[in-house]
Order: C-alpha cells, then structure tokens, then sequence
C-alpha cells in the first residue's frame, strides 16, 4: 500500500494538520464489533481503531474487543476533500485506520487506487475523540 503522508507535504508558514480538522467527537460513533460489517450511514466512513494495551487501559471505557475499536466518522470538509465527493458511496474514501505506535498514532485514509494518505495523531487527541464520542451502551 502506497502512502502519502500529509504531514510530509506541510509548507514552511503552513500549520500541520491535526485529527480534529478531520474528525468531530460530536460526529464520531463507536459500535460493537460486529456493527462494522453492517456499513454506516451515506455520509459515513469506517474507521479501526489498533491500539496497544497500555492505550486502551488509559480509557474511561472498554470495549468488547481490548485492543481494536471500530467505529464511524460522519464526513467532515477535510474528509470530503479527501473523499471527493459529498457521500462515501460516491468518492475513493473506504476506510480510515488508526494505528498505535506508541508515542503517535498514524492515522491512514484508505483511497482505493489513489495513493493513501495519512497524518500523524497524539495518543492524547485520539484519546479525546474516543472519550467524547458516543457509544454504545456496553462501552460507557
């Protein structure tokens, strides 16, 4: 899978982007394991969440599977740029996978044959995301 790393092609003057130009908590829904296959709404994209454990204990909730979370993202302005267009059916946006890797997380939009693309996230605004999205009852 090729990448191209947003946060590579910042310009001097430029700010970095951040998770929350892409994703609103009040847009963000967590759903148990098996909701991932059922498919979100029009306007909603897929997202993984790949944690470690050290990660996942630091959160005020668990979930049914520790490590991994799954939910969906309502579409964004930056989403929908990168998406092309205003529903998920309609763009190259399929997926979005956040992964743990300690001191970051790398956050990869999955555009079908266009080269992906990816931005690094804090653990501490992932862990804001997930904290102030909704979830299902079991996860509270």
């Amino acid at each position: 899978m090729a990448r191209d790393n947003a946060n590579d092609e910042v310009a001097a003057g430029a700010t970095i982007p951040k998770l929350g130009d892409y994703f609103d908590p009040t847009r963000f829904r967590i759903v148990r394991e098996d909701g991932i296959f059922a498919g979100g709404g029009i306007s909603e994209v897929g997202v993984v969440i790949n944690m470690r454990e050290k990660f996942a204990r630091s959160l005020s909730f668990t979930s049914t599977s520790l490590r991994v979370i799954y939910g969906f993202a309502q579409l964004s302005d930056k989403l929908r740029e990168l998406n092309k267009a205003r529903y998920v059916s309609d763009g190259i946006l399929k997926k979005v996978t956040m992964n743990d890797c300690l001191d970051k997380f790398v956050v990869v939009f999955e555009l079908g044959e266009e080269l992906d693309s990816s931005i690094d996230a804090t653990p501490d605004e992932v862990r804001q995301l997930l904290e102030s999205c909704r979830r299902p009852p079991d996860a509270q």
